[in-house]
């Protein structure tokens, strides 16, 4: 039975009671009445007598004496011819009789009995009922609704008593559960490896122990106060996380920096609260671990590029040798004339013009110097033009290998094409062409150019294996052609390296650029190449690489880097 339930049942059972209460009342009053005619026919008989002899002062005494009772108002005597023969009457002039009376909580009633004599009327006796048993039945009603009213209070309270204990009951099973509860995270908090804390505006309010360990860490790694190295780390990522809710960032100290990646969540997800959830996992030993990787890449490039840069730069070297020989034995044999023509200078005797002239003839015969006038100059012209590209070949090299440091700079992005398609020049030079397709008003790039060299590199050697991959499939002779477009949009510039080579399937698309996948047999990639890639760009450039494949038809990957940046230190 439901709480509306219970309350109707109580006021039927209310309304009930108090219908039988006033319906027992209704037959006391008239039971009072009937007895109350009765006493006054017994008065009417005991006047009979007196009023029959004239008694006057019997009479007298007994409307006295009765008129006393305080439920008679008043009395009167008549006799024969209606005759008044006595009368005694009260008057109230009680405010609270005349209201009562008013509300009919008096009712007053004229009460009339014979009196006879030898069954003969001899005249009557009138009695002015003064009923108060009203205000008795409305004390009682009053009375018994209070009774009524504190039984149900009682009932009530008992009900909420037990409803008390209950909730008390509850309250104790759920503070006992939300202990248990808060126990267990507090167990898990301080289990979890990352750095957990709550962050109220810049002031770190609770964290864990793993939080406390890596600041104590810092701090004698550091030689710096822990409050002093938490102060700090939490400056920088106040910055940090008024860009971006998740991400990385570095703090440089005089002795080194520290490489940070966190995530927060908002604790009431409310905007303007300041109160959050942050995760904090110290990645500096990873990062040097992924930067000693990228450097084994890089080195592994350069060397796999050493012997085509080194029949690069033989080739040049070897026509500048030659022609260095042939300028050699010229000037053995120039040096040969001159030197007789200074002897002739120096005898006592001058020749003739006609002897000189003579002598000249003879000896630019013998040193054939029709051939050498001819040979020389175009030697000289072969060699500049070799040693011009030795020394192109070298610069490339030293672009291409040199550290950018660790900030973003704004470099050109055509000239880095440019120069690392110089590079690997001995890679694709008998598999492929390679056209450009290079916007001369490309804005220069934020970026760490060694690194983006780097990325380069992988994708043009990716693009010469999947052309040398068709070529295996049996298309003989099939030349290859590696495309390369940079172009620029609103906020970020585009390097878009192509190739018609023997595509990808979907499959090998969608895992291209997972750590250590590769489709390539051993020792021709360690599917690092494109993994290192995606991280170099992603995560130090802050954008993004896309791949569209088909099958046969070839690949393009997309770089996009961001023209600009907010974030000047790399991770």
């Amino acid at each position: 039975m439901n709480g509306k339930q219970k309350t109707i049942t109580l006021l039927i059972l209310f309304a009930g009671a108090t219908l039988l209460f006033f319906y027992l009342s209704s037959l006391y009053l008239k039971s009072q009445q009937a007895a109350f005619e009765i006493e006054v026919q017994e008065h009417g008989k005991l006047l009979a007598e007196p009023l029959w002899n004239y008694d006057s002062l019997t009479i007298n005494s007994f409307v006295s004496i009765v008129s006393l009772r305080e439920d008679y108002g008043q009395v009167r005597i008549f006799g024969e011819n209606e005759l008044l023969y006595d009368e005694k009457s009260k008057i109230e002039k009680h405010r609270i009789h005349q209201a009562l009376t008013f509300l009919h909580l008096i009712n007053e009633k004229n009460i009339t009995s014979e009196i006879k004599r030898d069954e003969n009327v001899i005249g009557k006796i009138e009695v002015l009922w003064r009923d108060r048993s009203a205000i008795n039945v409305f004390i009682a009603s009053i009375f018994y609704i209070l009774v009524l009213l504190l039984i149900t209070l009682y009932f009530r309270i008992i009900k909420i008593n037990s409803s008390l204990k209950s909730n008390l009951i509850e309250l104790n099973t759920a503070v006992a559960e939300i202990k248990e509860k808060k126990d267990f995270i507090e167990q898990v908090y301080n289990v979890v490896p990352e750095g957990l804390f709550v962050l109220d505006g810049v002031e770190v309010s609770v964290a864990n122990k793993a939080f406390i360990d890596m600041i104590s860490h810092w701090s004698q790694r550091l030689k710096i106060a822990p409050q002093e190295v938490q102060d700090i780390l939490i400056q920088r990522l106040v910055e940090e996380i008024n860009q971006a809710d998740s991400g990385e960032y570095s703090v440089s100290f005089e002795r080194e920096s520290i490489n940070l990646q966190y995530a927060l969540s908002y604790l009431h997800h409310e905007e303007n609260d300041q109160s959050k959830v942050i995760c904090l996992e110290d990645i500096s030993e990873m990062t040097a671990l992924q930067n000693r990787l990228n450097q084994a890449e890089k080195l592994e490039a350069v060397g796999r590029l050493a012997a085509g840069i080194a029949h690069e730069i033989n080739t040049p070297a070897q026509y500048v040798l030659s022609n260095m020989e042939f300028f050699s034995e010229s000037t053995d044999d120039l040096w040969v004339l001159l030197n007789k023509l200074y002897e002739m200078s120096q005898q006592d005797k001058k020749p003739t013009a006609d002897e000189l002239f003579t002598f000249l003839d003879q000896q630019f015969d013998e040193v054939d110097w029709e051939f050498i006038a001819e040979e020389i100059p175009e030697g000289i012209d072969q060699s500049i033009e070799g040693l011009t590209r030795i020394k192109s070949i070298v610069d490339a090299m030293k672009t291409f290998a040199h550290p950018s440091g660790t900030t973003l700079e704004p470099q050109d992005i055509n000239h880095a094409v440019q120069t690392t398609v110089t590079v690997t020049s001995n890679e694709w030079k008998h598999v492929a062409a390679v056209e450009f397709d290079l916007d001369d008003n490309l804005p220069h790039v934020p970026c760490l150019l060694d690194q983006l060299n780097q990325v380069m590199l992988n994708m043009i050697i990716n693009a010469v294996h999947a052309i040398e991959d068709r070529t295996a499939l049996g298309e003989d002779g099939y030349k290859g052609t590696i495309t390369i477009k940079t172009s620029a949009s609103e906020t970020s510039a585009h390097i878009a390296i192509g190739d018609n080579g023997n595509g990808m399937s979907e499959e090998v698309k969608n895992r291209v650029f997972e750590p250590f996948y590769t489709t390539k047999e051993v020792g021709k990639g360690s599917g690092q190449g494109l993994s290192i890639a995606y991280d170099i760009i992603e995560k130090q450039h802050h954008g993004n690489i896309q791949v569209n494949s088909e099958t046969g038809v070839g690949t393009t990957f997309t770089i996009t880097l961001p023209l600009q940046t907010s974030r000047h230190e790399t991770t």
